[in-house]
């Protein structure tokens, strides 16, 4: 009988809990404050230069990065042969 007590009591603290609890967007709204979610994004003015330029830059990281994890897979793998072969 006790945890079935010790159950109910929780679920009934917890129903209190979320009978006091108000939500963020009813605290704005009594606060009179509103959200900047309904705002439309401003993006920068960028050149068509600049623009391919950033492209390039990306690019060339995401190649690059590509490159460092066939490595790695590379080495993980000789690895797993050499152990395997070994034992």
């Amino acid at each position: 009988m006790g945890f079935v007590q010790h159950m109910q009591k929780s679920i009934d603290q917890n129903r209190s809990l979320r009978k006091n609890h108000t939500s963020l967007k009813k605290q704005l709204m009594d606060k009179d404050l509103k959200s900047n979610s309904h705002q439309d994004l401003k993006y920068k003015k960028v050149s068509s230069e600049e623009l391919e330029n950033m492209k390039n830059e990306i690019q060339k990281k995401s190649k690059r990065e590509k490159q460092i994890q066939l490595f790695i897979a590379l080495i993980f793998t000789i690895i797993i042969v050499f152990v395997y072969f070994l034992i």
